[in-house]
């Protein structure tokens, strides 16, 4: 990526082929959110969960969830998840109840096993995790007054303070030779400021970037070089590169709380964060030539919708959240999914011959279409229509008034089947049913009132 002359924002959904499927991972008050992809490119989220830190993974296409930690009263704040090189889940967390702290939980192969490290805080810590190349877990916690860098040196804890300030959310990434980065929000009366430090082997070297900088994310590219997502002082996302390379990346209203990053192979960044003015989960994505921007997925608009990204080897996002009711969910990019149009779900129409309408399929060497539709919502038995060229098609029987009908679509390609990202579209059929009076009158007889219409 180079320094921009002129910065280009496309901010138009079409520029990206393809489409978001979104899924409910767990049906529970989420609090926060860390997303990570493993090896074999499955998505797993730790996150708090009525009040407790959970973690979630997807595995044959069924997500399953488990608790980590519930001690402590209110805990798995601010998570943060990583995989050692066994593919094993480590994440570090903060909790608060009677005190604040902060805790470490790594997966043995067979259960949780929990770490304390950090105790009775002035004011809820946040922690970044990154394991170095001894699976040794490295955190940085920022909580008021100070900023703690902590590793574990293969038998003991070790910190180190930096006091005097008033840190709040930090982000921590290890170089290759297992050096640490960290951005750091730092605050004091009347100045606030986005703050970067990493260690060159003998002492810290610390630059202050930008304003603002409450939401942070860091990350390094394959030779080493910083990059960070913010959130600036004019409620902008912003994106440093390289120290010295600033641009704007979305100024539409308010956006960019929960700013998290992730640099793809390309070392092409992958941003998440929250629009406030809109109550939506966004995503931003460098295409080499100029910033993609577009929405995700609605919100609650609770607590910034504490969305967090992370990319697979094929270069694709995959994002946290949490979303409306407040559940935890997951969205991921589909390069070949496309979005059902008309009727809307759950439109009420007043015909028994209804014209389906859809998104153009994006899947390359794309043939034909297949309709399934009927009134069983599970689809154990439905009308098949194979053979669709266009992406429309009018239903000229079989449907009656009052029914509720479900209908999906696939795209037909060199023998394989790709279904649209809706699969629980439906619309009602209501023709009014009644008597439409147009006029009306009554009137006195031998046999009593005569009323007409």
């Amino acid at each position: 990526m180079r320094k921009l002359t002129a910065l280009v924002v496309c901010f138009a959904a079409a520029a990206l082929a393809g489409a978001w499927r979104i899924e409910t991972v767990d049906e529970v008050d989420t609090d926060s959110t860390s997303i990570a992809i493993d090896s074999s490119d499955c998505p797993h989220i730790a996150y708090q969960g009525d009040m407790v830190l959970r973690y979630a993974s997807l595995d044959n296409e069924q997500w399953h969830d488990e608790l980590v930690d519930d001690e402590y009263g209110v805990t798995g704040i601010d998570p943060s998840l990583v995989f050692n090189s066994l593919d094993r889940p480590c994440i570090s967390y903060t909790f608060w109840y009677a005190e604040c702290g902060a805790k470490y939980a790594e997966w043995n192969g067979e259960q949780w096993i929990l770490r304390g490290l950090l105790s009775d805080c002035w004011g809820n810590p946040y922690t970044s995790l990154a394991l170095d190349v001894l699976d040794r877990p490295h955190v940085a916690a920022g909580m008021d007054y100070f900023l703690c860098y902590i590793y574990w040196d293969g038998a003991h804890w070790q910190y180190e303070w930096d006091y005097d300030i008033e840190s709040g959310n930090v982000s921590l990434i290890l170089d290759s030779s297992d050096h640490p980065h960290i951005t750091y929000y730092w605050s004091e009366p009347y100045n606030e400021c986005l703050k970067y430090r990493y260690w060159n082997g003998s002492n810290w070297q610390v630059f202050t970037l930008d304003g603002g900088g409450r939401f942070n994310s860091l990350a390094l590219d394959s030779a080493g070089r910083m990059h960070v997502a913010y959130y600036n002082n004019n409620a902008n996302l912003c994106y440093i590169y390289d120290i010295d390379n600033k641009e704007t990346v979305d100024y539409i209203g308010d956006v960019g709380r929960e700013a998290d990053l992730a640099l793809d192979s390309q070392d092409r960044p992958h941003i998440s964060y929250f629009d406030a003015d809109n109550d939506t989960i966004k995503y931003a994505h460098w295409d080499g030539s100029q910033w993609l921007v577009e929405t995700v997925a609605p919100t609650d608009g609770n607590w910034y919708g504490f969305a967090s990204i992370a990319v697979d080897s094929n270069d694709l996002p995959h994002i946290s959240y949490m979303g409306l009711s407040d559940y935890l969910m997951y969205a991921r990019w589909d390069p070949n999914g496309f979005h059902l149009l008309e009727p809307e779900k759950g439109e009420v129409i007043t015909t028994l011959t209804p014209l389906l309408n859809w998104e153009d399929s994006p899947v390359p060497g794309h043939e034909s279409y297949i309709l399934w539709w009927g009134t069983d919502p599970d689809f154990e038995t439905y009308n098949e229509v194979t053979g669709i060229d266009d992406s429309e098609y009018q239903i000229t029987d079989g449907i009656d008034d009052g029914d509720r009908i479900y209908w999906r679509v696939k795209s037909v390609a060199e023998g394989e089947e790709y279904w649209s990202v809706d699969m629980d579209w439906y619309f009602d059929v209501d023709l009014g049913g009644g008597v439409d009076i147009v006029d009306f009158g009554a009137g006195a007889t031998d046999e009593g009132i005569l009323i007409n219409w």
